[in-house]
């Protein structure tokens, strides 16, 4: 029971979330439209030097929009910081700001991409990559279900197979390809298999 209203609320997140997104994506395509009219696309009348500060932040406003629709889709932590970027970016660019300030600015961004290389991991940044307990029934596995192998066997007995079939020993991090997907050792307890992790083999 408690599974069943568990994934109706991510259910339900999931729709809101993807709603959200459309009326952002609603709004800067009409806001689009607008900066068409303000360029004078429309009415014929090109925009004059001193509007242009507007516009470019207006511009900006809906990269960092698009920007922001990403994260949402995306859910990672990368998408997360591109947003951060342009924000910034933003505000360094449209705003006239003292020289300290923009100093400031300078600074926030390249403390943004010290994180990115340095503290970013990488895993955090893929969408489509599962961790699973090696004791879990395939048939349980949402992204396996239609995978063509025996539903009863666990992920670890499916895995071993594989990897006696190509020659492998079960140790951490040994991987074997089957059916569109990577399954990996991503961890040993006792000399068995106790996690796997499966990835889709196009990642």
């Amino acid at each position: 029971m408690k599974k069943k209203i568990t994934e109706a609320l991510s259910f339900v997140t999931d729709v809101l979330e993807i709603a959200v997104s459309a009326i952002v994506l609603l709004a800067i395509a009409l806001s689009g439209i607008q900066l068409l009219w303000d360029i004078g696309v429309f009415s014929g009348e090109l925009m004059e030097l001193s509007q242009f500060d507007d516009f470019l932040s207006s511009a900006l406003g809906l990269v960092i929009g698009v920007e922001f629709i990403k994260m949402l889709i995306k859910h990672t932590p990368g998408a997360a910081i591109e947003v951060l970027l342009y924000a910034i970016a933003r505000e360094l660019v449209v705003q006239h700001t003292s020289t300290w300030e923009t100093l400031v600015g300078i600074l926030a961004i390249a403390a943004v991409f010290a994180i990115r290389k340095y503290l970013f991991i990488s895993s955090f940044d893929r969408t489509d990559r599962y961790l699973f307990l090696a004791s879990s029934k395939i048939r349980d596995i949402k992204p396996l279900r239609h995978v063509p192998a025996d539903s009863g066997l666990t992920l670890g007995e499916l895995l071993s197979h594989e990897l006696e079939l190509q020659g492998k020993l079960p140790e951490k991090d040994a991987f074997a390809d089957f059916q569109g997907f990577r399954f990996r050792i991503a961890s040993m307890e006792n000399g068995a298999i106790h996690m796997v992790e499966i990835t889709p083999e196009n990642e």
